[in-house]
């Protein structure tokens, strides 16, 4: 790894700077491939991530000049394409006064687009795309990850101006043109009151210069102040006479939670290590140093569009709406920004109030009970699901909201037997919108957008002769037809067109063991002692802890399926659910907590208990059903027959055949 490391030191002109972090996280991950010759040595490498749609996203390829011209970059790119064969494809970025861009082209890329580099002098960068030859029904459209809006502390601003800073070379990565387009990089007005201080007026008239190249946050004075005031509270008195600075530092943090920021990045260790956590535990929010961020950027930007544990804090009801609402709903929900006019949403609202045999209308309020925060009304026609209006209110969970409605409506579509669901609704909350694309939905010729619900378990032909019957062409049109399904193709179809379940795909299925507690916690069973609120129903996305060892699940992707255990009075022994797998990662356990709190339920604590040697492994899931009848472990020997059945005291992986008929009995499907 040293090499490694002091190879992309020599090139970091050209690379940019990337904190070693980074590259041991990526190399845990097996997202570092190394170029050896015959004696071992280095003679290049390449460092990529893959993200949540299946893209494989180059962020450095470097070759040791003593090698170049002899193929060693083709034969990084073609081994990370061989290995990566189920993702769409390889992208990267490449400023265009490089001359690696000649080379890009000779290695099967295609330039897609020009977009303006990070850097103060933004200079252009070209997008370049390897194509993996799968189906366009997924790459019709992929929504771009949600923005990272990250608000710099005063060291770290002052990092990026001036290059002899001690901090200037972490703090500078945030400008390499390997960064994603997802973080933007914004400052509070206490950077301004920091900087205003200096008596040199030459100096404050070139950091105010520097400052207006950043997005400028803004929040309500008395926000800020109740924001600070949380935060102090948590603090010990003892740290704030001991550090002066520390109250500033509380100040700035506050600022960037008021102002809608989801990260403040930092150097100062005091603030690091006294309100790190309070501003995480109290807001979501986190104190993260520039290598922090770098290492984590694109978890932390799924965190940022889906935070179910959020929900878990906050407390929703549930009602239809009643007669004579309209001015509620319409005052609540018109969506101004995309030019709707009163009139045209009233003019809808009253056609979807007629017809109330049609549609159902609910509205779910906020924690007070009357804040309206989704508007959904539905409604089934000839074998299609239609979404009339689905609107979420602006607010801190409007994406995550956005993403349970739409899973509500997936369920819905199911219960009713539509094989098409279809969002009407031109005017839908931008949140909305964004959710539905990332979650499969495409755009249809009229503007609306439709996504399949195939509620049948079967094999690619059969999906083939299904989407034929049963979708609008665009559907059908995009299955390839001429050869095998893969892993990959039948991962995205099993998610995108939820429940199906694709046959003959070898898509690795484990059976996971899980304790009654945390089974009860995430899918809620067997039932709690005390209601929990389903009005938003069943997360979306979970996370789940186990220890590391032994650990057969592949990173993804996959199905698992969940098997409670349990002794006397909590005895379950049976396969309650069904999930697909995203990812498994393996780290401390107050790392994990960090990464994935948005998830769960789970406290440090509790992490810190499945551990094994200081290490913990978080397995991530998503499109959990909830099997009608929960298949004992008696019936899986029956299943498995003359075949020894596992003792399921640690995750088993099981063959295609035993997870079809599982899923089978437990769905309660011929």
């Amino acid at each position: 790894m040293s090499e490694v490391i002091s190879l992309a030191r020599k090139n970091k002109a050209t690379l940019g700077f990337m904190p070693d972090e980074a590259f041991y996280e990526r190399a845990l991950q097996g997202h570092l491939i190394l170029a050896l010759d015959s004696d071992g040595l280095l003679r290049g490498y390449v460092l990529f991530d893959v993200t949540r749609h299946r893209r494989v996203r180059i962020a450095q390829l470097c070759v040791k000049p003593s090698a170049r011209g002899q193929g060693v970059a083709r034969l990084l790119v073609e081994d990370l394409s061989a290995r990566y064969r189920e993702c769409l494809g390889l992208s990267l970025r490449c400023r265009r006064d490089y001359a690696a861009n000649e080379m890009w082209p000779r290695l099967n890329f295609g330039a897609v687009r020009e977009v303006p580099g990070r850097g103060v002098d933004r200079r252009p960068l070209t997008i370049w795309w390897r194509d993996h030859g799968h189906s366009d029904l997924f790459t019709d459209y992929v929504a771009d990850a949600p923005h990272v809006v990250a608000a710099l502390d005063t060291n770290v601003f002052l990092d990026l101006l001036d290059r002899s800073r001690s901090g200037f070379e972490e703090s500078s990565s945030l400008l390499a043109d390997w960064v994603p387009d997802h973080l933007d990089l914004a400052t509070t007005n206490q950077v301004a009151n920091e900087l205003n201080r200096s008596p040199s007026a030459e100096m404050r008239a070139k950091q105010s210069l520097a400052l207006s190249n950043y997005r400028s946050l803004t929040a309500s004075a008395d926000l800020v102040q109740q924001t600070f005031l949380g935060l102090k509270a948590q603090v010990p008195t003892e740290a704030y006479e001991a550090d002066k600075s520390l109250e500033s530092d509380t100040m700035h943090v506050a600022a960037a939670i008021a102002s809608g920021a989801h990260i403040l990045v930092t150097r100062d260790t005091g603030a690091l290590g006294f309100l790190r956590k309070p501003a995480l535990e109290l807001h979501n929010f986190r104190l993260l140093r520039p290598s922090e961020l770098l290492v984590h950027l694109d978890e932390l930007a799924n965190a940022v569009v889906y935070s179910p544990a959020e929900l878990h804090r906050t407390s929703y009801t549930e009602r239809e709406v009643a007669a004579g609402e309209e001015d509620l709903v319409c005052g609540a929900f018109l969506n101004k920004q995309a030019g709707e006019r009163k009139s045209d949403f009233l003019t809808r609202w009253r056609y979807a109030t007629a017809s109330s045999d049609r549609w159902r209308r609910r509205i779910i309020l906020g924690e007070d009970g009357r804040s309206p925060a989704v508007l959904l009304v539905s409604g089934y026609k000839e074998g299609v699901y239609e979404v009339e209006f689905l609107r979420v209110a602006a607010s801190r969970l409007a994406e995550t909201l956005a993403f349970q409605a739409l899973s509500l409506v997936r369920m819905q579509a199911c219960e009713v037997g539509a094989t098409l669901v279809r969002l009407r609704d031109t005017s839908s909350s931008a949140a909305a919108v964004t959710a539905a694309l990332q979650d499969g939905y495409v755009r249809a010729p009229d503007g609306s957008l439709e996504c399949p619900v195939a509620d049948f378990v079967g094999s690619f032909s059969r999906v083939r002769s299904w989407a034929f019957a049963n979708l609008p062409r665009q559907f059908f049109e995009s299955l390839p037809g001429d050869r095998p399904c893969s892993i990959g193709l039948a991962y995205d179809l099993e998610l995108r067109w939820w429940p199906l379940k694709i046959t003959g795909a070898s898509i690795p299925t484990f059976i996971i063991p899980i304790r009654p507690q945390w089974s009860t916690n995430l899918f809620g069973v067997p039932a709690p002692l005390f209601e929990r609120d389903a009005v938003l129903g069943l997360s979306r996305e979970h996370v789940y802890y186990r220890s590391p060892r032994p650990q057969p699940i592949a990173a993804g992707p996959g199905r698992l399926l969940w098997y409670v255990s349990g002794e006397g009075r909590d005895a379950i022994s049976s396969v309650v659910a069904c999930s697909h797998l995203r990812s498994v990662t393996e780290d401390t356990p107050q790392s994990l907590y960090d990464r994935f709190k948005h998830l769960g339920v789970w406290s440090v604590g509790n992490i810190e208990l499945a551990a094994r040697d200081g290490l913990a492994s978080a397995i991530r899931f998503t499109g959990t059903e909830i099997f009608e009848k929960p298949v004992t472990y008696k019936q899986l020997r029956q299943i498995y027959g003359d075949c020894r059945t596992p003792t399921l005291q640690s995750p088993t992986r099981i063959s295609e055949e035993i997870f079809e008929a599982i899923y089978r009995k437990g769905r309660r499907l011929a």
